[in-house]
């Protein structure tokens, strides 16, 4: 565990869910015991059939039967009904980032398969059905990938026309990472350069703000670089903060270790930042959990980088 590594407890726990796979309902004692830690749970919410690998083409993410147009007319609404009644049952804060990195083509609820107004018709039909279900203690986390340019991927930087609506939203996010050369044309990239961007369009929401999925690949051989990264994504959160909250990406994932004990200088940066008074754990918060959802994006304090 990577708590037990760094001795701090974490203020939220990430987990990725796919509709379409058969661990697709509710974990409520999975949720229940990152509770029990002081966390908060974060589920990233996937309505498709998981398909592996970063370059997945994109006739092999298109899948129609997921498309937003489906979940808007409601072909999926007793599962979703079901889903929504068992996070009310559980009764504690849930974070879902439901359909993130819309503004990409590598999924299939993307603007390569959807348009913007399907994708926000779906957004809202799910909210709906929560709001009906009296599952209250949700906060809802819209959250696209960072904002980029690239010729067949027209809306990669128009996120704007994902946004679902204030009453639909709780907290913005977004996905960003130091990919370090090994994925496309991606150069090595300092915090500053990878968020500043998104940071600067999501902050006129005027929403929390959460770095929702971040990393850096490390360079074999080089093990102070990604050292160095950690403790300038540490400087870069103290100097913004409106950004209220980051979710570390802690995986080896497709043959780029992301995680922080990928290496004894990796894990010391990390233990480091956790150590400073500017971030918040979990036995910190915990006290705050009884707390609505509606005043949990208010208190930035309760969901992670600033106390």
């Amino acid at each position: 565990m990577t708590e037990e590594a760094i001795s701090r407890d974490f203020a939220i726990v990430g987990y990725y869910q796919s509709w379409g796979s058969e661990d697709n309902r509710f974990d409520s004692v999975w949720a229940t015991e990152i509770a029990a830690g002081g966390a908060v749970p974060l589920i990233t919410w996937e309505p498709w059939q998981p398909v592996a690998g970063y370059d997945r083409s994109e006739d092999m993410v298109r899948q129609p039967g997921y498309r937003m147009t489906e979940i808007a007319a409601g072909t999926f609404d007793p599962y979703i009904r079901e889903y929504a009644q068992s996070v009310r049952r559980y009764g504690k804060p849930v974070m879902i980032r439901f359909a993130h990195e819309m503004n990409g083509n590598w999924y299939p609820w993307g603007g390569t398969f959807n348009t913007p107004a399907e994708y926000v018709l779906a957004w809202r039909r799910v909210h709906e059905i929560f709001g009906s279900a009296g599952a209250t203690n949700v906060t809802w986390v819209w959250s696209p990938n960072e904002i980029y340019t690239e010729s067949r991927v027209p809306l990669a930087d128009k996120i704007d026309a994902f946004y679902p609506g204030d009453d639909y939203v709780d907290w913005v996010g977004l996905s960003a990472f130091n990919w370090a050369g090994y994925y496309k044309s991606n150069v090595w990239r300092d915090p500053e350069m990878i968020y500043t961007r998104t940071v600067s369009a999501l902050a006129r929401y005027g929403k929390p703000i959460m770095i929702s999925e971040t990393g850096s690949a490390g360079i074999r051989g080089r093990p102070e670089r990604k050292a160095a990264w950690i403790r300038s994504l540490g400087t870069y959160l103290k100097g913004h903060p409106e950004v209220k909250a980051f979710v570390w990406f802690n995986a080896s994932d497709n043959g780029i270790d992301w995680t922080v004990t990928d290496t004894a200088d990796s894990l010391m940066s990390f233990s480091d930042m956790s150590r400073d008074a500017y971030f918040v754990s979990g036995a910190q918060f915990e006290k705050r959990a009884a707390l609505s959802c509606r005043d949990m994006s208010r208190l930035a304090a309760f969901a992670g980088c600033r106390s």
